[in-house]
């Protein structure tokens, strides 16, 4: 992995570090410097870990469509990839958008998304990682 790759990497994921402490401004930073060094590096996994930040962050802005758009490509670049890990990760990020929106089909649309996720996690034999996501299936509301 080049310097580049490295740049737009830890940016992006310092970006959603700082996402989950609620410090927006300085994951919007953090990302367009992401951004800047990723736009004339077209390689996969930088574009993924750019995409997922940007997914997230408008996730934590509330702006749905915005969100919920830039998951799903997401996960299938990571499909294509054959990046399991991320894929199932993603996937639980996205069922995390869709329970926070909370529309009348959202719930459904979320626990589907966690029982893919969740037998991903199986498949991979990661049972730690398939018991958080089978504790979110529990807690989540049934569809209306």
């Amino acid at each position: 992995m080049g310097d580049t790759d490295q740049k737009v990497l830890a940016r992006s994921y310092l970006a959603m570090v700082h996402m989950g402490q609620d410090q927006l401004g300085q994951a919007r930073d953090l990302l367009s410097e992401a951004q800047a060094v990723a736009r004339d590096w077209p390689f996969p996994p930088t574009e993924a870990a750019v995409l997922w930040a940007e997914a997230r962050l408008a996730a934590a802005e509330e702006r749905w469509t915005e969100a919920l758009g830039a998951f799903e490509p997401l996960v299938d670049t990571y499909a294509q990839f054959g990046m399991q890990w991320d894929r199932a990760r993603t996937l639980v990020d996205r069922t995390g958008a869709y329970a926070t929106r909370g529309e009348a089909a959202d719930f459904g649309q979320a626990r589907s998304l966690l029982q893919e996720s969740y037998a991903l996690f199986q498949e991979m034999g990661i049972p730690r990682y398939a018991r958080l996501v089978e504790e979110r299936l529990n807690v989540l509301p049934s569809p209306a």
